[in-house]
């Protein structure tokens, strides 16, 4: 059974390599809004004669929007435009009578275009670092890994769900628009979450989406210490039990809905 995973894998590669200009230029596109952050912070520093702002200056909120936007870049997939349009074609009640998993198809496919993506993001982060002189270590490095393994999980199932909901309604398209907006600002793609007024900081802190940019940027430009990323390992492990456990019951739940109605 995994050497069809493997091949199916092998598939898609192939197939999104065929359209990499486009998925790059695509990609480029998401970056727009990283970029104007970075002018608009740099403004902000420039224009209120600031050195730091919570702990930032004007180096590391630089270096923080380019490696947080490559970052989301990495770990956001098109799980939900996948499962939605699957639904509205009925192939997902096709799928299921296959003997493969229509969650691991799914993931697959989306992971070929992550996979494509890496070495770029790769080489974006370490020019970064070298560009800056901001210094990193290898304990820096093994636990941003960890988390964006934890946190691209999460992210994946999330859309996923958002996907499902297509079941329910005609397009999933509007919540998937409202879940990324929501993600870029809790996640803190738009500014780093310190920056929030505490009272919204220390309700957002709670939440897994500090793990898709905040925390691993914060970690490698080293404005989060060290004595904290075991903690934040576990709190991502935490929320990815969570949010496995959530999404297992409602895949279920849509599973049925499909096997009575179709879709």
């Amino acid at each position: 059974m995994s050497s069809t995973y493997l091949a199916l894998f092998k598939i898609s590669l192939k197939d999104k390599i065929a359209y990499f200009k486009d998925y790059m230029f695509s990609a480029v596109g998401r970056t727009l809004t990283y970029v104007l952050m970075i002018f608009v912070w740099n403004i902000i520093y420039f224009g209120g004669h600031f050195t730091t702002i919570k702990n930032f200056n004007l180096l590391q909120i630089d270096a923080y929007f380019v490696i947080g936007s490559a970052l989301f870049l990495l770990i956001n997939s098109n799980n939900d435009y996948i499962v939605s349009n699957d639904m509205k074609m009925g192939n997902v009640a096709k799928s299921l009578i296959k003997p493969l998993s229509y969650v691991y198809s799914v993931f697959i496919e989306s992971f070929s275009e992550n996979i494509l993506l890496l070495p770029s993001v790769l080489i974006v982060i370490f020019f970064t670092l070298y560009y800056t002189g901001l210094v990193t270590t290898l304990f820096s490095i093994i636990t941003v890994i960890i988390i964006i393994i934890i946190a691209y999980l999460i992210i994946n199932i999330l859309q996923f769900m958002i996907g499902s909901f297509a079941i329910y309604t005609s397009s999933a398209f509007g919540i998937s628009i409202l879940f990324f907006n929501i993600i870029e600002i809790l996640g803190g793609a738009i500014m780093p979450l310190t920056f929030f007024p505490s009272y919204v900081n220390n309700i957002v802190m709670l939440m897994p989406f500090q793990l898709f940019t905040y925390v691993p940027a914060s970690i490698l430009i080293g404005s989060i210490p060290s004595s904290t990323y075991i903690y934040y390992i576990f709190f991502g492990l935490f929320w990815l039990f969570i949010i496995a456990f959530v999404g297992y019951i409602f895949w279920n739940h849509v599973k049925k809905k499909i096997s009575s109605v179709g879709g």
